[in-house]
């Protein structure tokens, strides 16, 4: 056919426009990651961003009319970002998600840094974080549900709300900053070792936290001091260079020894907390 051209693919009406379209807004929202990243909050207008890419302030506002569109396309970024290493991305769907998340989780908090530092530490982040509440607090209660069952209200929220203060990024930047631990120690700390399950045979289980001085026969003198009555049902260790260990230890006790089990306590001479009534071990383990 006359005038045909042979040696380029159709493209659908619009195809190449639609691209560079996209290419734009993403330029865009890279320059906003850019600045919030360094600080340069005073970077984050519309106006500034416009210099920044090398458009006019109407593209930017074609784009993102107003401050939360950019704050949402932010967000979604960084779900997006998770999404491409095996993380969570968004929010947890169930139980299965729920578990599995700590594994990857804080090491992909470590893989994009820059940011989930910017939604924990700016004041464009809280605001995002703040746009999400209700979606959140909904899907942690909604993927905890099945664990929850037995437990009021009140406290399947309690719980439901540690799971997702143990999970969210400020845990991630506290530990990151404060104690410089890396998203693959983070993962190995208590709550990853707790996400385990129940035990149908853990009945009459107590659960306590000691501290174990670091001295040779410090868990023997705690394993000749109990009753052979009772059994370890579960026990995890812990020391950061401390002249103590931290332990969580599951003990079942009849209640007949209760009396017994209080003053082995008290004979024992270690530091120790009760966390039988502690909600996330009810969600988890009870």
């Amino acid at each position: 056919m006359q005038g045909a051209r042979m040696d380029q693919p159709d493209l659908p009406p619009g195809s190449l426009r639609e691209r560079m379209k996209a290419q734009t807004r993403e330029l865009i929202v890279d320059q906003l990651v850019s600045a919030l990243a360094a600080g340069e909050i005073e970077q984050a207008s519309h106006d500034a961003l416009a210099k920044r890419v090398g458009v006019s302030r109407q593209t930017v506002y074609r784009y993102f009319p107003d401050r939360n569109s950019l704050m949402q396309a932010l967000w979604t970024r960084i779900n997006a970002e998770l999404a491409v290493g095996g993380g969570a991305a968004g929010f947890p769907r169930d139980e299965q998600s729920l578990r599995a998340a700590p594994g990857s989780l804080f090491t992909n908090y470590d893989r994009i840094a820059p940011l989930i530092t910017i939604a924990q530490s700016t004041p464009q982040g809280r605001a995002i974080r703040l746009s999400v509440k209700g979606q959140r607090s909904e899907a942690f209660l909604a993927a905890s549900a099945d664990a929850a069952r037995g437990l009021t209200a009140e406290d399947h929220r309690l719980a439901a709300a540690i799971l997702q203060l143990l999970m969210g990024g400020q845990a991630w930047l506290e530990m990151r900053q404060q104690w410089d631990l890396t998203g693959d120690e983070m993962a190995k700390l208590h709550v990853r070792h707790l996400v385990g399950g129940r035990s149908a045979l853990a009945k009459n289980e107590l659960l306590l936290r000691f501290e174990f001085p670091e001295r040779t026969g410090a868990l023997m003198n705690f394993l000749n001091s109990m009753s052979p009555n009772w059994n370890i049902s579960l026990f995890h260790y812990r020391n950061h260079g401390a002249d103590y260990g931290r332990i969580l230890v599951g003990l079942q006790v009849p209640p007949k020894e209760m009396k017994a089990f209080r003053q082995f306590l008290q004979t024992l001479g270690y530091r120790y907390w009760e966390e039988t009534k502690n909600q996330a071990y009810k969600l988890f383990l009870q």
